[in-house]
């Protein structure tokens, strides 16, 4: 019933593990990125930014409007190259290129964070599991912990086979 919510460290542990578990409507993607301002560093993932609305609330104690980020979305090769560490390698189609192109050219980087995670969509309903990251300063989607979510039904679409299933908090 279950069990397309999945997470290295299993359901149970990854709600117990939440600060944050409920539903949110996507208000505004924001943007893309994969810099993390409090470090001055670059991650390799890059993450989505979204205003969102909290509508439902399993555990937590949020309301209102805030900033989140989940795994996904796009960067520039240029913050795609900042990310890799000395001695990494970096692909060589991307070497080659101008600043410029480094600067303007977009690329969807995967991995075993943005792999398997839906991208939000304005307007939509998600459960999200997150954590306040003091790092990235907002709150973060856990893993790739992010489904749709039907609202009314108390519903999320399983991301295997496009079925929607019935979630209920705490319950396995």
């Amino acid at each position: 019933m279950f069990n397309h919510l999945t997470s290295p460290i299993g359901m149970s542990l990854i709600e117990e593990d939440s600060q944050f578990v409920g539903v949110v409507k996507i208000k505004e993607i924001k943007g893309y990125t994969n810099y993390i301002k409090k470090t001055n560093s670059y991650f390799p993932a890059p993450f989505i930014i979204s205003e969102v609305t909290i509508e439902k609330v399993f555990k937590g104690n949020l309301s209102g409007e805030l900033e989140i980020m989940s795994y996904g979305g796009v960067i520039t090769v240029s913050d795609y190259i900042k990310s890799k560490l000395p001695g990494q390698s970096i692909d060589s189609k991307y070497k080659n290129l101008t600043d410029e192109e480094k600067e303007n050219t977009y690329i969807r980087v995967m991995n075993a964070f943005t792999l398997p995670t839906i991208e939000p969509e304005v307007g939509k309903y998600y459960l999200v599991f997150m954590n306040y990251n003091n790092d990235l300063e907002c709150y973060q989607v856990l893993d790739d912990l992010i489904y749709e979510y039907d609202i009314e039904n108390d519903k999320t679409k399983n991301t295997n086979t496009n079925e929607w299933e019935h979630y209920e908090f705490g319950v396995r």
